[in-house]
């Protein structure tokens, strides 16, 4: 069972931890051309310190990142910011704009910022309501990854802080999805029936109400923060690193890997979502993915598997 700490969450190990520069290095290879948000975490009741979450950040440096928490005042008000970032690329990232949050106006890049996107990453959120429930997010994803494997999907796995995230990059997605999200045949609308599939057949843990053009993800490398605890969000970078999963480890004061040029890590990295969209009877957007390899193949040979239950494309 989760013991929540009795003493106070220590701003001075956060900031400790965001002086580190190995930490930077991590944190702005998910930052070029996406936004960057601060985001105040759901526990805090002040009505106050929830209006200090900000969106629409541009960070594409170290310098830009000091300069944002700087502007902030993150650790000298204690903010308990939580680092995001867009599943949404976009062409030449977001405007620059004054770091005076009380002058910013981004009304018109809110309404507009869809025009600017090129790329969108699918986001597979299996998140526990709280820590006593993480062991059953644990097993979900467990579950999710033996699928996935089985498949050959690819896709990045993280520990979330207190779930765990499957990332299924753009490039692996159907192509011919326009990424408008005002026009029929979009990609958000895909990813919200094929991800209820996902729900529907392996885990009601995985949200299934997060895919608009605007959804943002926590920062690989940053800390998601809660009451009186801090856990760093972590990519698993093999099957080992994943199946020894201690929730403790990943407290900064624990953790137990050299951060410095970690990045993340594809498993499946020449895989496709073929079978999966068969399982899942999304058949007809197997036309659309640009690394369908002998497509024709696949198709013969696993359509009369579908009724299956002995096989592969039944999990």
């Amino acid at each position: 069972m989760y013991l929540k700490p009795k003493e106070k969450l220590s701003y001075s190990l956060i900031q400790q931890w965001y002086n580190l520069a190995s930490v930077k290095f991590e944190l702005i290879k998910f930052l070029y051309n996406r936004e960057f948000a601060l985001l105040i975490p759901s526990f805090i009741n002040d009505n106050d310190v929830k209006k200090r979450s900000v969106r629409n950040l541009k960070c594409h440096s170290i310098q830009h990142l000091d300069f944002n928490l700087k502007a902030t005042d993150m650790f000298k008000k204690e903010t308990p910011y939580c680092f995001y970032y867009s599943m949404a690329r976009f062409k030449d990232g977001v405007p620059n704009q004054s770091l005076n949050f009380v002058k910013r106006d981004n009304t018109n890049w809110n309404e507009n910022c869809y025009k600017e996107i090129i790329s969108y990453d699918c986001l597979i959120d299996i998140d526990a309501p709280d820590f006593d429930d993480l062991q059953f997010a644990y097993e979900s994803a467990i579950d999710l990854k033996k699928v996935f494997n089985n498949l050959n999907v690819p896709y990045e796995l993280r520990f979330s802080g207190m779930g765990f995230h499957f990332i299924i990059p753009y490039k692996y997605l159907p192509q011919n999805l326009t990424l408008n999200p005002h026009k029929e045949n979009n990609l958000y609308q895909f990813l919200t029936i094929f991800v209820k599939k996902l729900y529907d057949k392996y885990s009601e843990l995985i949200d299934t109400g997060i895919y608009d053009s605007r959804r943002v993800c926590k920062i690989p490398y940053s800390l998601a923060l809660y009451e009186n605890d801090a856990f760093v969000c972590t990519p698993f970078l093999n099957d080992e690193e994943f199946n020894k999963f201690r929730l403790y480890d990943y407290r900064p004061v624990n953790y137990p890997f050299d951060i410095k040029q970690r990045g993340t890590k594809i498993f499946n990295e020449n895989g496709n979502l073929s079978l999966l969209l068969l399982q899942l009877n999304l058949k007809e957007h197997i036309k659309g993915l640009s690394n369908v390899y002998n497509e024709k193949r696949v198709l013969n040979n696993n359509l009369s598997n579908e009724n299956n239950k002995g096989g592969v494309l039944n999990g």
